[in-house]
């Protein structure tokens, strides 16, 4: 019996034993196997998101590449199209020049009044870049340089149409802004406070045709110096600088601003003129002009 006893009592430990958790040693080697496959889990992830911004940077390279592609094909498109249409101006430059010099007396439309005052400057200005010695393709190198600051280095011939439209959309907000000021200085000058209408001192104004007329308040021969130096400002479309004005007699300003009133006045008899000829025919004025119209005179432009 005790012999039995004894035989029970150790297949009980050993079946206990059996049933007991696994050593600290096994765990511990479970942990470590859990620990390296969540690094290569994390491993993988990273690599997976390497590729995902290595695919969004090579797409984004490959977008710049084409957005720059694009604009140097429409500035060099712009280029070739820009050097025909101030071809054209030197052409009907020379025959407006002809037609003066045989006592021609014509009226000049719109067009031809923009070409008789800009076709030589504009030329002037292109010369160095139409006549440069470099033979194609390597003479296309100065256009790509020029269209990168086309404001500064290109005339408006050859702006491609994204630019006529943001450089026309940046001259009409800049003449507006000063034309804001410019009536609420001038009703101040007429007597008003400048800011009793909506559309900057207009009402104080009144009829602003009536207060630049003849012995009324805004005559150019009663205002005083300060505000002659205003309104010379917005002569358009080449202001002078304040500088240039400070060393101006008060009469030559008088007289330049006489100038510039008289030839803007023309400009819009000859506009108004086209339009009404051209009313039931073609568009008397191209997209170009019409943006350049726009932004002289300070208002909106859209893209159609």
């Amino acid at each position: 019996m005790p012999l039995i006893r004894v035989g029970l009592c150790w297949l009980c430990t050993a079946a206990v034993a059996a049933a007991r958790p696994l050593p600290l040693r096994f765990r511990g080697g479970s942990a470590a196997a859990l620990t390296n496959a969540s690094a290569l889990n994390a491993t993988g992830e990273a690599l997976d998101l390497n590729d995902v911004h290595d695919n969004a940077t090579a797409t984004a390279n490959a977008t710049t590449t084409n957005r720059t592609d694009e604009g140097l094909r429409a500035s060099i498109k712009a280029y070739f199209r820009g050097a025909k249409e101030l071809w054209g101006d030197v052409k009907t430059w020379r025959r407006l020049r002809r037609e003066a010099k045989n006592g021609t007396n014509m009226i000049l439309s719109w067009h031809e009044r923009r070409v008789k005052s800009k076709t030589i400057p504009h030329s002037l200005r292109m010369l160095p870049i139409l006549a440069n010695p470099l033979p194609p393709p390597f003479g296309l190198v100065l256009v790509g340089i020029a269209s990168l600051v086309p404001r500064t280095l290109l005339t408006p011939e050859f702006w491609t149409d994204n630019q006529a439209l943001t450089f026309a959309t940046e001259d009409g907000a800049d003449v507006k802004r000063r034309h804001a000021k410019l009536l609420d200085a001038l009703a101040a000058a007429a007597g008003g406070d400048g800011k009793t209408g909506s559309d900057g001192g207009l009402d104080a104004l009144g009829d602003v045709g009536g207060a630049f007329g003849a012995g009324a308040s805004l005559e150019l021969s009663r205002l005083r110096r300060k505000h002659l130096i205003r309104l010379a400002r917005c002569i358009r479309p080449h202001p002078p600088s304040r500088w240039s004005l400070h060393f101006l007699r008060t009469a030559s300003i008088r007289e330049r601003l006489a100038d510039a009133a008289r030839a803007m006045s023309e400009e819009d008899e000859a506009l108004a003129r086209d339009v009404s000829l051209f009313q039931n025919a073609s568009a008397p004025l191209s997209p170009r002009e019409v943006l350049e119209v726009c932004a002289e005179r300070g208002l909106a432009v859209g893209g159609d």
